[in-house]
């Protein structure tokens, strides 16, 4: 079973879980970014080439459980569920 890796759409503005072989491609193609905390803890989207750095500076990895909120967002906040949940 291959690993997931969460990362951020610069399209959609939400996070995702994606494949690992996936989730290089994506880097690579520009499309994605890093979700990291800024110093003050504040969710932002880093460039893959601007994580070392933004570390350095005090930028953190959000925890396990800050991602899983982040993706039940993205989730429960798509049209697709808005509609589902109205139609309940």
């Amino acid at each position: 079973m291959e690993n997931n890796s969460v990362l951020f759409n610069k399209e959609t503005g939400e996070i995702e879980s994606v494949t690992t072989g996936h989730a290089q491609q994506m880097l690579a193609d520009k499309t994605h970014e890093f979700p990291l905390n800024d110093p003050d803890g504040n969710p932002v989207a880093v460039a893959p080439d601007k994580v070392q750095e933004m570390l350095a500076q005090g930028y953190r990895q959000p925890s396990n459980d800050q991602l899983q909120s982040l993706l039940n967002h993205a989730k429960f906040s798509s049209t697709s569920e808005q509609v589902k949940t109205g139609l309940e």
